[in-house]
């Protein structure tokens, strides 16, 4: 296998850093040596079944770029949550500005989004969780809701609707899996402690799978304590050969506080500080900043086989969020109920030995929301500030078609989408606001070569169109902004896969090149308050890649990996001019041009040890690229001993350490904040350790 560094670097803008080169040429030389081994070991990327765009293939025979979480990479790390495991995927960039305050970055996806997710659209075991509003509660999930997950990088129009950022698709449960109860303790730094009991049946026609976890921690900085509980219920029974009716129930009850964001100056004197006062603006812990979460997740699934060739899937949902948020400069206090249903027709069928696979259907949702603003006064609520009473609907209609024929794979896709908000303001003055965003017909077109077994070749291009979301048109404590045009993108994309040395190494490379028109950008005044703005043009190109070599240290032992992913981005503001500044030229904040993610894992016997390198470059912080942050190495281990206490009981001992260079970095930047407020502080080294035991 050959490298060719120089041809790298002559992407224009786009440079690898030292590290990288470092890492590429250790992982070739070891690719060279390790590949003399004669015994064959079966690749988990190469075998895995993708089921993005209902494709049910190999990654390997997928025309599009998908990042794939499995069950091994998810538990890498510690039982608290994901992000780590999904920061080690090419594309993907996941932070916690505060405790259980997520944003999901897929190739600038965040750039809209302070917090939170928007901009890509959210599925946990295919029931759609984004809400019709456009934002999705992912803190609403727990360590132990994620069994395996399927990233989309860009549009996903052709099945999931509007969208430039992409889509995610969250599995909860294996489907043979001979763990009958399961109890987890974990303790560490900064005062962590997690619990955790799943039980679980599983007969010849049906699976129950319960679990409930309580997560806690005192924080890193002052005012950033977090306690969170979560009851989970998946269930499916085969009521007959031909049917499956699967049901999902989620509760979550979410207590975070927020540190707010601190300046250069601030944050390098005390990063455990919160923000302080500021003039007249009180400070994060005089306010008693924090979020008071509810989450309610009810759905239900009817998979029917109508005939050998003909499938249909029907999902409905009922949801209901009650978010509690005294801030800074207000008192938020919203209801957020909405629910609403899936329908998909699958047809698959083989004519004069070409494959067809046509799926076609429609996705519907409704809100009724209620948001209000009070004065805070000292964590509890005064007199009213705003009334709003909000109806959004969205729905899409979909159709895609794909024909496999000998080494070739083609899909084409298009998907109809349209969104009405209805905003009603009550108080102070009663003012009543309607907007239609106009029917949009977003298609994708894919095309995959397979070369041999072993490599496969595809381009694809989709255009995306993705409107406001309700709190970008009503950003709360704000002015309702009646000017925000939705954005509209379109991406090309090439990519090659392969797999060698006996299925030993595994590598997925792409380039990309994003054209997106009417970019939403975020901005955030003294106060604390986000407002958004149409940034004219973007044009965002990159480069990613990943890879895994798979060895054995022992006969016993074939579980042992090395791997790593990188990329290379060159994100520019094509035009965008606001008021008397004229930002073409610049760099979009947020985003590093390179990133890379590497490590090992090795298991001998009952032993197993786990050692992840993130390297993450230089970025702005801020329109005008004035503030650039410092680059940031992030090293962590994780060691694990397993043994039996009988036939059926398996202990696990863990223990690990997260930042073991003390680095001093931001968990979270706040880009384009006002005054500079762009840092959260992250924690510095911290441990952990645990113990699980499973009853088969």
């Amino acid at each position: 296998m050959y490298i060719d560094f120089e041809m790298i670097r002559s992407v224009p803008s786009l440079k690898l850093c030292p590290p990288a080169i470092i890492f590429c040429s250790l992982l070739f030389f070891t690719n060279a040596a390790l590949s003399q081994q004669k015994d064959t070991v079966t690749n988990e990327l190469q075998q895995v079944i993708i089921k993005a765009y209902q494709q049910n293939v190999r990654l390997m025979d997928m025309p599009a770029a998908i990042g794939y979480a499995s069950p091994s990479l998810i538990n890498r790390f510690n039982n608290t949550g994901i992000l780590p495991a999904l920061n080690t995927l090419p594309g993907i960039q996941m932070e916690e500005r505060s405790p259980s305050s997520y944003r999901l970055n897929i190739r600038s996806s965040s750039l809209r989004s302070p917090f939170g997710v928007r901009n890509i659209k959210i599925y946990y075991n295919d029931v759609p969780i984004t809400d019709p509003g456009g934002n999705t509660y992912l803190n609403q999930l727990g360590f132990y809701n994620f069994h395996s997950v399927e990233i989309i990088k860009g549009p996903g129009s052709s099945l999931y609707g509007a969208g430039n950022g992409g889509a995610m698709l969250i599995n909860s449960f294996a489907t043979n899996d001979s763990v009958k109860l399961s109890v987890d303790a974990e303790a560490g730094s900064n005062g962590l402690q997690n619990y955790h009991a799943g039980f679980r049946t599983q007969g010849k026609r049906s699976l129950n799978e319960i679990h409930f976890q309580h997560q806690s921690a005192e924080g890193y900085r002052w005012n950033s304590s977090s306690r969170h509980d979560i009851f989970s219920w998946h269930s499916q029974i085969n009521t007959s050969n031909r049917n499956e009716i699967s049901g999902d129930f989620i509760y979550s009850d979410l207590y975070y506080q927020t540190p707010g964001g601190l300046t250069l100056t601030e944050f390098r004197n005390d990063p455990k500080s919160a923000r302080p006062r500021v003039g007249a603006t009180q400070g994060a812990e005089e306010a008693k900043a924090a979020i008071f979460q509810k989450n309610i997740l009810a759905a239900i699934k009817d998979r029917y086989r109508i005939s050998e060739h003909f499938d249909a899937m029907l999902v409905s949902y009922y949801a209901f969020t009650h978010l509690r948020n005294p801030a800074i400069r207000n008192f938020g206090d919203g209801r957020e109920p909405h629910a609403g249903g899936r329908v998909m027709m699958d047809y698959h069928r083989e004519l004069k030995k070409v494959v067809f696979k046509w799926q076609s259907g429609a996705e519907y949702q409704r809100g009724n929301f209620e948001e209000n603003s009070y004065q805070n006064k000292k964590g509890k609520r005064d007199s009213l500030l705003s009334c709003d009473k909000i109806r959004t609907r969205q729905y899409f209609l979909f159709s895609q078609l794909t024909a496999a024929c000998s080494d070739w794979i083609m899909t084409g896709g298009i998907s109809l989408s349209n969104q009405k908000l209805n905003i009603n303001r009550v108080f102070p003055s009663s003012n009543h606001y309607r907007r239609s965003f106009k029917d949009q017909l977003s298609p994708r077109i894919a095309l995959l070569k397979k070369l041999g077994d072993d490599v496969s070749v595809y381009i694809n291009y989709a255009k995306g169109f993705s409107p406001p979301a309700v709190t970008e048109v009503l950003p709360t404590g704000s002015a309702l902004n009646t000017e925000l045009q939705p954005e509209l993108g379109n991406n090309y994309e090439t990519g090659v896969r392969f797999s060698l040395f006996r299925d030993h190494l595994f590598a997925d490379a792409s380039v990309f090149h994003f054209k997106l028109n009417n970019t939403i950008v975020q901005r955030r005044d003294a106060a604390g308050g986000d407002f958004y703005v149409n940034a004219g043009s973007t044009k965002q190109a990159g480069a990613e890649m990943s890879m895994q070599y798979k060895f054995n240290l022992s006969t016993h032992s074939n579980d042992n990996i090395f791997w790593i992913s990188g990329s290379l981005y060159d994100f520019r503001y094509n035009s965008f001019k606001q008021l008397n500044n004229d930002y073409s030229g610049n760099d979009l904040p947020g985003i590093a041009k390179n990133k890379l993610a590497t490590g090992c894992n090795l298991k001998l016997d009952n032993l197993s040890a786990a050692f992840t390198y993130n390297y993450t470059g230089k970025f702005y912080l801020e329109d005008a690229n004035k503030n650039i942050t410092d680059p940031v190495h992030l090293l962590s281990i994780k060691l694990s001993h397993s043994f039996k206490a009988g036939n059926q009981i398996k202990i696990n001992l863990f223990a690990g350490a997260d930042n073991l260079l003390s680095e001093s970095y931001s968990a979270g930047y706040d880009i384009n904040a006002a005054a500079g407020r762009y840092y959260n502080a992250a924690a510095g080294r911290n441990f952990y350790g645990g113990v699980s035991f499973q009853l088969f």
